[in-house]
């Protein structure tokens, strides 16, 4: 990007300057460097946050999936013997109170006569 400093050339070139003992080239360079320095922090820090999210968003994600196994397994465990004894009285009182109903309710032929 525009205005970054290339830190791999720049030290490959402050190398040369340092070979050829050019005091003015080796003055520039470090210059150059604190920038690349500079550079290379802001993208450690943007990668560090880019990991703190990352890693908020792993913890999010394993507790929603710790959530949804237990009520899962909660799902699962129902006592099915209980459920069905439940389902069997509910339907036993049901025609009870249907027969019961209709016993009450059954016109005789001398009611009907009346």
């Amino acid at each position: 990007a525009e205005g970054e400093v290339d830190a791999f050339s720049l030290i490959a070139s402050l190398e040369r300057a340092m070979l050829e003992n050019d005091g003015t080239a080796i003055a520039k360079r470090l210059g150059e460097l604190e920038l690349a320095e500079k550079q290379i922090l802001k993208r450690l820090a943007d990668t560090g946050n880019l990991v703190r999210e990352l890693q908020t968003a792993e913890m999010k994600l394993e507790d929603q999936t710790f959530e949804h196994e237990k009520r899962l397994s909660e799902i699962r465990d129902v006592d099915l013997a209980k459920t069905s004894l439940e389902v069997n009285t509910a339907e036993v009182n049901n025609r009870l109170a249907l027969d019961t109903g209709s016993r009450l309710i059954q016109p005789t032929l001398a009611d009907f006569l009346r």
